[in-house]
């Protein structure tokens, strides 16, 4: 397929493992046709940022705005889930991710007057995964996500954010 994000060392086509694939994309559709897309790399662990105007069909620059993210499920399936994207009311993008390992952490950024933020933990715990975020009509960011997900019985944590920080 012409015109999409390839993983850094190659063809992203999933054949058995997860080295080369591009996974967990997240993408939210700004009103002026513009996607912003969130996603993993799985030969780098890295977490991109780019977007794709749907009005002019091109891609804009790939940016890493976040590193070391989970690639794995626990079960040796590289699965979607650990990366979550929000747009807010000026439709700047807010990102979490999960990193890797099964004691990780749960980073935020976000793009403010033109820059990514560096990323900063919200949350950790043992084997997070699943993080889930929107914007609420009021502006603020509501975020929920699994905490020792590879147990028989997970818990299902959340954190508010508002203009003072997060809140768990």
């Amino acid at each position: 397929i012409p015109n999409r994000p390839t993983s850094a060392v190659g063809d992203c086509t999933f054949s058995g493992g997860s080295s080369f694939v591009l996974f967990s994309p997240e993408s939210r559709l700004d009103p002026i046709g513009v996607i912003d897309l969130a996603y993993i790399d799985g030969a780098t662990k890295n977490v991109y940022f780019q977007t794709f105007s749907t009005i002019t069909n091109t891609w804009g620059s790939r940016v890493t705005i976040g590193t070391n993210a989970n690639t794995n499920s626990g079960g040796g399936w590289p699965r979607g889930g650990h990366v979550s994207l929000t747009l807010d009311s000026s439709n700047a993008p807010h990102v979490v991710y999960v990193t890797n390992g099964s004691s990780n952490q749960l980073m935020y950024t976000n793009k403010t007057s033109g820059s990514w933020s560096t990323p900063v933990s919200i949350a950790s715990g043992t084997n997070l995964m699943h993080p889930s975020m929107i914007t609420a009509l009021d502006g603020n960011l509501h975020l929920a996500w699994l905490d020792n997900s590879l147990a028989t019985h997970s818990t299902i944590k959340y954190a508010k954010h508002t203009s003072t920080g997060w809140s768990t």
